[in-house]
């Protein structure tokens, strides 16, 4: 292992993470890049969009995206993984949280079923990604097991790309 990565290894190990449930799936983000959670919150569409967005909500006086919870999902390979889908408007829905997450400048609204746990990264059981299912885009990372089930990065960067972008 080269310095480089050791240091890598080590700055994760002591970094706080939200580790949070989105159907059966769980999820993890470093904590620095969550800016709120709020329970209820309306959303209400927006034609013309990415489709990756369900619509927006209003969050500090200004319009915050919000990621269709679905591209989560299929980004693990589980299509919408018995997700009942979030719906705008304010519909009542099971997915009651949403975060709100920033990366270099911009927030994004994600929805999620609960909180698990903060965590650091040292109580991650790291595996080798071989051991969990592999995703089947680069959204979400495999990372390791937490309390016995596969836990997985969200890859900020890259959604918040796509989008942007539209895709």
């Amino acid at each position: 292992m080269t310095r480089a990565r050791t240091d890598a290894v080590v700055e994760e190990d002591r970094t706080s993470w939200l580790v949070f449930s989105l159907g059966p799936n769980q999820l993890a983000v470093d904590l620095g890049r969550v800016v709120a959670i709020q329970e209820g919150r309306d959303i209400f569409p927006v034609p013309l969009v990415s489709p990756r967005v369900l619509g927006v909500t209003y969050w500090r006086d200004q319009a915050l995206p919000v990621l269709k919870p679905e591209v989560l999902s299929e980004a693990l390979g589980q299509g919408e993984g018995g997700l009942r889908r979030a719906q705008p408007s304010g519909t009542s829905s099971r997915l009651e949280l949403l975060g709100v997450m920033e990366w270099e400048g911009d927030y994004l609204g994600i929805l999620f079923d609960r909180i698990e746990r903060v965590v650091r990264g040292a109580e991650i059981e790291e595996t080798g990604e071989d051991e969990l299912p592999t995703p089947r885009s680069d959204l979400v990372k495999p990372w390791g097991r937490y309390r016995r089930r596969a836990l997985y990065r969200l890859n900020l960067e890259r959604i918040l790309e796509q989008v942007r972008e539209g895709g």
